[in-house]
């Protein structure tokens, strides 16, 4: 970072001033979205924090979510439909005028993480980017959009 001290001091405290948002990255990577992963887990953080009483049931308006998330309204319902299509977010109407009140279906997310291989001790483990290019090493296509070219053990070295 370059800098004075001071700046970084400066910079950091704005940053943290803005809060944090915590990101479960097994859920983003079992739903396979970033977005949604995001909204679940700010969702789960909100579900915890909730009284007894509602079941896990709570409400947050867009948005409370924007706000928190940077999400607009259009990425959150695109997000919270796929974690209704997967289970694991609830959603019903209360009140009037009504409100949107969320609930995190915890078995079915420990279900789609264990499918998934992302929350189990010794589970499936995403290869860094180094070793992804290590595995499978490409060309990119050509100019005008042709076909992808691979390395193919069969490759004659030219000297220059």
């Amino acid at each position: 970072m370059a800098g004075n001290k001071q700046d970084t001091e400066v910079a950091l405290g704005h940053l943290m001033s803005g809060g944090v948002v915590a990101y479960q990255r097994a859920v983003a990577h079992a739903v396979g979205d970033a977005l949604a992963g995001l909204l679940f887990s700010q969702l789960c953080y909100w579900s915890g924090r909730q009284p007894d009483d509602r079941d896990g049931w709570f409400y947050m308006t867009q948005a409370q979510i924007f706000e928190e998330t940077a999400i607009s309204r259009r990425e959150q319902e695109t997000s919270r439909r796929k974690l209704r299509s997967l289970g694991i977010l609830e959603e019903c109407l209360r009140g009037h005028p009504a409100q949107l009140w969320y609930r995190i279906n915890i078995p079915a997310v420990v279900d789609l993480l264990e499918k998934a291989g992302g929350s189990r001790p010794g589970g499936k483990r995403q290869a860094s980017m180094a070793e992804s290019a290590k595995l499978e090493w490409r060309k990119a296509p050509n100019w005008n959009g042709g076909k992808r070219q691979t390395l193919s053990k069969n490759t004659t070295k030219r000297s220059a």
